[in-house]
């Protein structure tokens, strides 16, 4: 694989065309759910909050299926339009939710694993390595089976399976694609942190700053950084899931999966 050119494109596609930016938006809302924390005593209020970040959701969710497509679509040369990625994230909707249902499992799974491995580590690297690892097999997982939903038109189940294969046999591939995402999106909030510690914000850090977990997410606390990583995440969401839905299309293109194989022999046949 070209990785250079699997950048190169998602960054393209994220800059040139105006459904797949409006696409990309709508499902980095997500990251600005408000809290309802606020009103823990208005039981009204609550409920009100709790409808809003459920109707967040749904439309990330809806958006998420609806950039897929449209990537698709623009790949393979075909129009799309804004109404068109829609109706079709809209349409695929209750298979997206059952497929995040079924990947409970592999997350409780994977949260025990990880927990008895931690408690017997005070190390902060393998406690990163951990969370990294864990986070790309739960990414791709749920983006590769929403890839399988909306674009070959698969069942929660065989979605589920089809993105299981197609991480385990390309995971190191991923580790690499993750890695530059993450060191990218790092060198951002690090751009964003130096700025603010040169502006009289009162951050309260430690000086000298030490650099492990902790403090990592000490610093995430901090209101003016929490919206900062809030607004590279708006980035990075949307370019991540464009680039993992042209390897979905490069991987199931130089490999045969079952589920896809006779999916596509079957339509192939039709026409």
């Amino acid at each position: 694989m070209n990785y250079f050119e699997l950048f190169r494109e998602s960054i393209s596609l994220a800059l040139t065309n105006k459904i797949i930016l409006v696409f990309g938006l709508l499902s980095a809302v997500i990251f600005f759910i408000p809290s309802s924390t606020y009103f823990r005593e208005n039981i009204i209020l609550i409920c009100v909050f709790l409808a809003i970040e459920l109707i967040i959701i749904a439309v990330s969710m809806i958006a998420i299926a609806g950039l897929i497509y449209s990537v698709h679509q623009i790949i393979v040369s075909k129009e799309v339009s804004f109404s068109e990625g829609w109706a079709k994230g809209r349409s695929s909707f209750l298979r997206i939710f059952l497929l995040i249902i079924l990947l409970i499992p592999f997350i409780l799974v994977g949260t025990i694993i990880g927990y008895l491995f931690l408690t017997n580590s005070q190390e902060s690297l393998l406690i990163w390595l951990s969370i990294y690892v864990l986070g790309i097999m739960y990414a791709s997982l749920y983006i590769f089976g929403t890839c399988a939903i909306v674009i070959d038109d698969l069942s929660s189940i065989k979605a589920i399976w089809t993105g299981l294969l197609i991480t385990l046999k390309n995971f190191l591939r991923l580790l690499l694609i993750s890695g530059i995402f993450i060191s990218l999106e790092i060198l951002a909030l690090g751009s964003i942190f130096v700025i603010l510690l040169l502006i009289p914000l009162q951050l309260n850090l430690p000086d000298p700053f030490p650099f492990n977990f902790s403090s990592y997410q000490a610093v995430l606390r901090v209101p003016v950084m929490d919206w900062a990583g809030r607004l590279v995440n708006t980035v990075f969401l949307p370019w991540s899931i464009i680039a993992y839905t042209i390897a979905y299309i490069k991987f199931t293109n130089a490999h045969s999966y079952p589920t896809l194989k006779a999916k596509r022999e079957t339509e192939s046949e039709l026409i």
